[in-house]
C-alpha cells in the first residue's frame, strides 16, 4: 500500500477523545503547571506536522521529550515516545519506529491507560504488517488492540484496527475483505466528519480497485481522497493518490497523464522527506518509461528506486539484527555442537561428490559439444537478422536527425517569441510611464482655466468632462504601470496576522458612498466574525477594491451587492462578492482576466472601466497562492470569489501556532 497502514486516521488522537466524551484521551490531559503545557503544545504541533513535515515533526517531538524528561513529566514523556514512533513510521525509520512504540506501550500499561496501549497495539501490528512478520504475529496485536477498544466502547478506535485489517487482507490478496472494512471505515467517517480518516478510507478503497483492475471505480476513490486531502492539507495522503492515479493513469493507455500524477507524486515525495515515498515515486516513473520504450530513462529510474529500495532494507536489516542479537547468543552453543557432527558428514560427502564430479564432467562435454553445434546455427540465423536491424537503424537515425533539425528550428522560434513578449512587456511600461506627464500637464492647464475668470455653465460642464477624461487616462496608465510591475515579480510580499471580518468591514465602507449614488445597499455576511488570516493585507485591499468597484459599477440602480467570507475546509477561506448586474456569457467568460478585454456588458451609471481591474486582481491572488473564481450567467448577475489558504509562511512558534489554532 502507498500509504503506510496507519496514520491512524487523525492519528488516533481525536479518534479516542470523540469516541469517549466522558474519559480524556491522554493527548488531552494537561497538568495546570506552565512546563506541561508548553510540552503539550509541541507534540500536538508535532501531530500537526506529521502530515505536512516529518522531519520537522519528529524534531519538536524530541524537543518535547527532553523537556517532558527534564522536569520528570512521566504522560508528557510516554506520549513523545508514542508521537517519535508515529514520526518515525511515517518516515520509513522503522527501527527506531519500533523502539518508540514499545517504551509507549510499556509506560501506559504502567498508568492502566487503556485507549492508549491499544493506540500502540494497532501501530504495532501496522509496523510488523509492513516488516513483513508472520501472520500469527500480526493479527495478534491488532486483536488485542480491537479487544481493549470494545471494551472501552471506543467507537472510533474499533474502525482504526478494521482498517489496518482491511490492509491486512489486501496485502494477502483478499480483496473482498479489505473492501468491506475500507467501506465500513468510509461510512463511520462521513458520520463523524473525520476528514483525514475519510481521504485515508477512500484511498485504501481506491488502491484495492486498483488492484482488481476495476480501473473507473479506482479512479473515482482516488480522486475523492485526493480532494479530501489537499482540503486539509495532508501531503503524504496528496502524495499516495498522485502515485496511485498515475498507475491508473498508465493502465489506461493515458501517458501524459500518468507522467504529471508521477511528477506531482515526486515533488510531495521530496517535500516529505520520505525515503520509501521516494522510492516509491521512482518506481512508477520507471514504470511510465519503460511502458514508452524510452529504456534509457526507464534505467536512470530504476537505478534511483533500487538506491533508496537498499536504503531502506539495510536500515530494516539494522534493527532486524539487533533483535536478533540475543537469539545469537542463546542458540551459539547448538551451532558448535551442530558444527562437529556436520564435520563428519562432509568427510562422507566428500568421498560421494568425487564421483558425482567424474561423471558431470563427462555430461558436461556432452553439452558442450551440443551447446557449440547449436550456437552456431544461432549465429547464421543471428547475422541475418542484425543485418536487417543495421538497415532499419540507419533509416532511424536519419529521422532522429530530421526531428533534431526541426526540434531546434522550434527552439529558436520560441526564444525569439519569449524576446518580443518580454520587448512588448518593457515597450508598454516606458510608453504609459511617459504619457504621465503629459497628462500631468493637461491636468494643469485645464485648472488653469477654471482660475483664469468667470465660466459659464456650458463651458464648466466641458472643464468637469476634460477633467473625467484626464483622471480616467491617469487611472488606466496606473493600473497599466502596476500590471506591468507584477507581472515582473517586481512584488515584495508582507504579511500581517488579522480578523477577516474587521478588514473586509472596513473596506466595505469607504465604498458606502459610491453605493448610495445608485442607491446601491452592500451586505456582509460570515460564518465567524474571529476569522484569523494571514496574508498580504495590501495586495488584499487591491484584490477586493477592484471586486467591489466593479460589482457597483456593474450593478443596476436600486439594487444589492453581497460581500460573504466562509472558510473552505480547515486550511482555507473564501471571500465571495455578488452583484446583480447583467451578467457575464460563458463564452465571455473566457476572456474574462485578459487585459484590456472589455465585455459586452457595461457600467450601468456611465462609469469608466479601464480593462485591467480583473487581469490585476488575478495576478495579485495567484502571488499569494490563491484562486480567482467566477460564476455567472446573463440576466443573473455575477459572483467573484478569491480563495486563498489561511495562513502562508506561517508555523514556526507555538504560541503563534495555538493563536492561529
Amino acid at each position: 500500500m502507498f500509504r503506510l497502514l496507519q496514520i491512524l486516521f487523525l492519528l488516533s488522537v481525536s479518534l479516542l477523545s470523540l469516541a469517549n466524551p466522558g474519559e480524556k484521551s491522554f493527548i488531552d490531559v494537561i497538568d495546570p503547571s506552565r512546563q506541561n503545557v508548553k510540552i503539550d503544545s509541541l507534540l500536538k504541533l508535532s501531530d500537526e506536522l506529521s502530515i505536512k513535515n516529518l522531519d520537522l515533526s519528529i524534531e519538536k517531538a524530541s524537543e518535547a521529550l527532553e523537556k517532558a524528561k527534564a522536569i520528570n513529566y512521566t504522560l508528557g514523556i510516554f506520549k513523545a515516545y508514542y508521537q517519535l514512533g508515529r514520526s518515525n513510521f511515517l518516515a520509513g525509520n522503522y527501527p527506531k519506529a519500533m523502539k518508540y512504540f514499545f517504551d509507549a506501550k510499556e509506560g501506559f500499561e504502567k498508568l492502566d491507560s487503556k485507549d492508549e496501549i491499544a493506540l500502540c497495539l494497532n501501530q504495532i501490528g501496522g509496523l510488523y504488517d509492513e516488516l513483513g512478520r508472520e501472520e500469527k504475529e500480526i493479527t495478534k496485536y491488532f486483536q488485542d488492540a480491537l479487544r481493549i477498544y470494545k471494551q472501552t466502547k471506543n467507537r472510533k478506535g474499533q474502525y482504526s484496527v478494521l482498517n489496518n485489517l482491511g490492509l491486512f487482507y489486501y496485502d494477502k490478496s483478499d480483496y473482498t475483505k479489505a473492501l468491506e472494512n475500507f467501506e465500513l471505515t468510509i461510512k463511520s467517517a462521513r458520520v463523524n466528519s473525520d476528514s483525514l480518516y475519510l481521504a485515508i478510507a477512500l484511498e485504501n478503497a481506491g488502491d484495492t480497485y486498483l488492484k482488481m483492475q476495476n480501473l473507473p471505480k479506482a479512479k473515482e476513490y482516488l480522486e475523492l481522497s485526493l480532494g479530501v486531502s489537499k482540503s486539509i492539507g495532508d501531503i503524504e495522503g496528496m502524495h499516495s493518490c498522485w502515485n496511485l492515479l498515475a498507475e491508473v493513469y498508465l493502465s489506461k493507455g493515458e501517458i501524459k497523464k500518468a507522467l504529471r500524477a508521477a511528477k506531482e507524486s515526486l515533488y510531495l515525495s521530496e517535500k516529505l522527506s520520505s525515503k520509501n515515498r521516494m522510492r516509491d515515486a521512482y518506481k512508477t516513473f520507471y514504470n511510465i518509461y519503460k511502458v514508452k520504450d524510452d529504456y534509457n530513462t526507464a534505467l536512470a529510474y530504476y537505478e534511483k528506486y533500487r538506491a533508496f529500495e537498499d536504503s531502506l532494507f539495510n536500515e530494516t536489516k539494522a534493527g532486524s539484527m539487533t533483535t536478533l542479537e540475543l537469539k545469537h547468543q542463546l542458540k551459539k552453543q547448538k551451532v558448535e555442537n551442530e558444527a562437529l557432527a556436520a564435520q563428519k558428514e562432509l568427510q562422507i560427502m566428500v568421498i560421494s561428490r568425487q564421483k558425482q564430479v567424474v561423471i558431470a564432467a563427462v555430461i558436461f562435454i556432452i553439452l558442450v559439444s551440443i551447446f557449440a553445434f547449436v550456437v552456431y546455427n544461432k549465429n547464421k540465423r543471428v547475422e541475418k537478422t542484425n543485418e536487417a536491424f543495421r538497415s532499419k537503424n540507419e533509416k532511424i537515425n536519419i529521422q532522429k536527425e530530421k526531428i533534431a533539425l526541426k526540434s531546434k528550428e522550434l527552439s529558436e522560434k520560441n526564444k525569439r517569441l519569449e524576446e518580443l513578449n518580454q520587448e512588448k512587456d518593457s515597450l508598454m511600461g516606458i510608453v504609459a510611464h511617459d504619457l504621465k506627464s503629459p497628462l500631468n500637464k493637461l491636468k494643469g492647464f485645464v485648472q488653469l482655466i477654471e482660475l483664469a475668470g468667470t465660466l459659464n455653465d456650458e463651458q464648466k460642464e466641458y472643464v468637469k468632462m476634460m477633467m473625467k477624461e484626464i483622471e480616467s487616462g491617469r487611472d488606466i496608465i496606473q493600473d497599466l504601470l502596476d500590471l506591468n510591475s507584477y507581472e515582473q515579480n517586481d512584488l515584495n510580499l508582507s504579511y500581517d496576522t488579522f480578523f477577516l471580518g474587521d478588514f473586509v468591514q472596513d473596506l466595505i465602507y469607504s465604498y458606502i458612498d459610491q453605493a448610495n449614488k445608485k442607491g446601491i445597499k452592500i451586505h456582509l455576511s460570515s460564518e465567524n466574525n474571529n476569522i484569523a488570516v494571514c496574508l498580504d493585507k495590501r495586495l488584499l485591499s487591491r484584490i477586493l477594491d477592484n471586486l467591489l468597484s466593479n460589482a457597483i459599477k456593474f450593478s443596476f440602480s436600486n439594487k444589492n451587492v453581497y460581500v460573504a467570507i466562509k472558510l473552505q475546509g480547515e486550511s482555507n477561506i473564501e471571500i465571495s462578492v455578488l452583484d446583480e448586474g447583467p451578467g457575464i456569457s460563458q463564452e465571455e467568460q473566457k476572456h474574462l482576466f485578459k487585459k484590456f478585454k472589455k465585455l459586452s456588458p457595461q457600467p450601468t451609471g456611465g462609469e469608466t472601466s479601464t480593462g485591467l481591474g480583473l487581469a490585476i486582481a488575478k495576478t495579485l491572488t495567484e502571488r499569494m497562492q490563491g484562486n480567482i473564481l467566477v460564476d455567472s450567467k446573463p440576466g443573473k448577475g455575477t459572483k467573484f470569489s478569491v480563495v486563498f489558504p489561511k495562513f502562508i509562511g506561517y508555523f514556526d512558534e507555538v504560541e503563534s501556532y495555538q493563536y492561529a489554532d
